[in-house]
């Protein structure tokens, strides 16, 4: 189970909005940590491939780019007006961390 919390917070600590080769460097690391042919191809995905013994393969895919924010305007006070960038929730931000 601590590998799993360990990987959760690489993955959420890695950067992703509008800019996905963080999290893609840290899906490679883990896929080539068990020895799978794994590399990032030119449309951006991170593919791995692993051998086995018959025909049969399984494909795991998931989608990487995180939903966030972008400044519209700061104003005298530093306070941040936002605009969201994807779908988001407006119900889940109250108490949310940022980074900026």
């Amino acid at each position: 189970m601590q590998y799993l919390d360990e990987l959760l917070k690489k993955l959420t600590l890695a950067t992703g909005v509008g800019y996905s080769g963080d999290i893609k460097d840290v899906i490679l690391q883990e896929l080539q940590k068990y020895h799978i042919d794994a590399s990032i191809e030119q449309d951006g995905s991170v593919y791995g491939y692993l051998k086995g013994q018959k025909d049969i393969g399984i494909m795991i895919a998931c989608h990487i780019d995180e939903i966030g924010f972008m400044a519209s305007s700061i104003d005298d006070a530093g306070r941040i007006s936002i605009s969201g960038v994807g779908g988001v929730d407006v119900r889940i931000l109250p108490g949310q961390e940022v980074i900026v």
